[in-house]
């Protein structure tokens, strides 16, 4: 399964996908043409975080089970976190310095502004 960027990248995903591959979607892009994935009988599927408590799903339960489970991960190390620069505190200032440490492009990790 591979899982990036929609827009502008269809064609790449088509080029390097193997045949009957899964290209997992978490943005939302609205008018993509995958017409170009057929050739190959690539599956596009859209992950949505919310779907199952917003339809009631049938298997809502499990949405706690994968937090529960991450949760684990967390505590015992196996799962860390990639944030590398935290401003603590919204204000005008934390989002200007954050806003222009994403803007250089060369930051490393995650840049958190919360309380």
């Amino acid at each position: 399964m591979f899982s990036a960027w929609s827009k502008g990248n269809i064609g790449l995903y088509a080029k390097v996908m193997r045949p009957f591959g899964r290209i997992a979607a978490i943005d939302d892009e609205w008018h993509l043409d995958w017409y170009v994935l057929k050739d190959k009988a690539l599956s596009w599927e859209w992950e949505f975080m919310f779907a199952r408590s917003k339809h009631h799903a049938a298997d809502m339960v499990r949405q706690h089970d994968i937090l529960e489970q991450i949760a684990h991960m967390i505590d015992a190390g196996d799962l860390v976190s990639t944030v590398t620069t935290r401003f603590e505190g919204i204000d005008a200032a934390h989002l200007r310095r954050a806003h222009a440490l994403v803007e250089t492009g060369h930051g490393i990790g995650k840049v958190v502004v919360g309380c």
